[in-house]
Parts: structure tokens; sequence; C-alpha cells
């Protein structure tokens, strides 16, 4: 009997509705940030959005510094500085396995807006080493890097 082939699954950002991702979001730069955030760090955020754009995904979040910590909203702020790009893309930058740099140049992930703010955002995810994240959220960050590999390797374009 020959088998059809399952139809792809919808990009994340289509099915996943935005309050579990903002919850899952939170408390993950909670986790990943929490010496940066203690430190005050990321201080220069308050008053100020970062949108990041995972096109692939259909995922747009918007990221300031609220009084308790990093705050997700999902649009309806001009934010100051975007990144954007490819999921597979955004895993490599967060698993430290691609250069930042190289990301960039090749445009395989892009900045717009406030060139300062976007290299502060980039240092700030530079100082916390990817072998001291959880476990946890290291294997997710790992299980979305090989979804999106899996999906680019069989002829998709996106998730």
């Amino acid at each position: 009997m020959n088998r059809l082939p399952l139809p792809p699954l919808p990009p994340p950002g289509r099915w996943v509705p935005f309050p579990l991702q903002k919850l899952a979001l939170e408390r993950a730069l909670a986790i990943a940030f929490r010496e940066p955030l203690a430190a005050g760090a990321l201080d220069f955020l308050r008053g100020r959005w970062v949108a990041i754009r995972i096109e692939d995904a259909c995922i747009e979040w918007y990221v300031t510094r609220g009084f308790r910590g990093l705050r997700v909203i999902a649009g309806g702020v001009a934010p100051d500085v975007s990144f954007r790009g490819r999921l597979r893309d955004f895993a490599l930058l967060a698993s430290r396995r691609a250069d930042p740099d190289t990301l960039f140049f090749q445009r395989r992930l892009s900045v717009t807006g406030s060139t300062e703010l976007g290299l502060a955002c980039k240092n700030v995810m530079d100082s916390v080493e990817w072998d001291r994240w959880p476990p946890l959220l290291r294997r997710l960050v790992d299980g979305a890097e090989r979804l999106s590999a899996l999906a680019l390797g069989s002829g998709r374009s996106s998730l």
C-alpha cells in the first residue's frame, strides 16, 4: 500500500497562541539572562523596544526591559531596533554554533534601526555563555535548529 506524504505543518507562529509564546519566551529569557538582569546589564532596554522577527516560523515578538525582567508583547509599538531572520539562523546564533558577524555579513540575519542598541543587545548575548544555559533550554534551541534544518532539507522553504 502506498502512503501519501503528510502535509507540512503550518509555521509555529500560526498555531501556537501568542499567550503561550509569551509565557515560554519570558521564562526562557529570565533563565538565560538571569545574571545580566541582576547586574543591570539590560537596563538600557527600559523604554526601548527590540523586534525579533523569525520569518519562516511566522513569529514576531517585541521585547523590552520591564520592572520584573524582560517583557514580551505581540506588537503595537514602533521598535527601536529589529532583528530579522530564519529560525535556524537564530538558533545557530543563540547556541554559538555560528559567528554572529558571519550571519549578519551573509545577510542570513539582518538588523535595522538603532545600530547602537543592536550592538548593545549583541554584546549582552555574547556575555552569556551557552554552556551556562539550563540543559532544557539548550535542548529546545537545539531542537528548533534541527527542526528548521529538516524543513529546509526536505525542499520546503518554511516550517
